[in-house]
């Protein structure tokens, strides 16, 4: 468990580092995220960045994805087959592509997400082990959103595919896609294979209007 600080100097809010502050971050690494970090230490989320940065402790840091991938290991069965639903219902398993305009490169992540509305989900989710963030939709509606992210979501996904149904095959894709990178020097670029699985994970998550005869009276119009 982290101790909260609660009292920080002003000089180490503007920009030194105490003791103190050091001291916290080795600690509390391995435990938080940086943007709980940032928040015990009355700091910027760019202030911790930087600092881990500096002091070479970048690699070492938690972010939400990773910290949610280790939380799925401490599931029962029950909860892993439950889960397994979720994801085939209200999730994503895919690749995701992000450019990044300071280095001029295009990365590919691979990622679970689930979007839901569902406070009493939430609770279940979040009692587990699993952190989530809160947004609000395009149609103004709030929502909570669960990720895990990185080339070890191959070795996640080992443990929902077997209750899988809809999403058994985007998750054989995102498992071969891990193994293809991992098997790559870190700036390597994709390879041709990799960047096929890309295209066909996008066409299987694309979302297409459902045939005349399944929609509902409401959304047809009368003559």
């Amino acid at each position: 468990m982290w101790k909260r600080a609660t009292s920080v100097p002003e000089a180490q809010v503007t920009g030194r580092w105490s003791v103190f502050e050091k001291t916290f971050v080795v600690d509390n690494l391995s435990l938080m995220t940086t943007v709980e970090i940032a928040t015990a230490l009355g700091r910027s989320y760019f202030s911790v960045q930087g600092y881990l940065q500096s002091s070479g402790l970048i690699g070492q840091r938690k972010t939400v994805k990773r910290l949610n991938g280790r939380a799925l290991y401490g599931l029962l069965e029950t909860d892993l087959a439950y889960l397994a639903g979720i994801v085939d219902g209200e999730g994503t398993v895919t690749v995701a592509r992000k450019f990044n305009s300071h280095a001029g490169k295009t990365y590919y992540q691979p990622v679970i997400n689930i979007c839901n509305t569902s406070e009493a989900l939430a609770q279940w989710v979040r009692t587990r082990g699993f952190k989530t963030s809160t947004s609000i939709s395009s149609r103004r509606v709030p929502y909570w959103k669960m990720s895990v992210g990185g080339y070890w979501v191959g070795d996640v996904l080992g443990l929902l595919k077997p209750w899988l149904v809809v999403k058994q095959p985007q998750a054989t894709f995102v498992q071969e896609f891990c193994t293809l990178r991992l098997s790559q020097r870190h700036r390597d670029s994709p390879t041709a294979r990799m960047l096929q699985i890309y295209k066909e994970l996008r066409r299987l998550n694309l979302r297409v209007s459902p045939p005349r005869e399944f929609r509902s009276p409401a959304s047809s119009t009368t003559s």
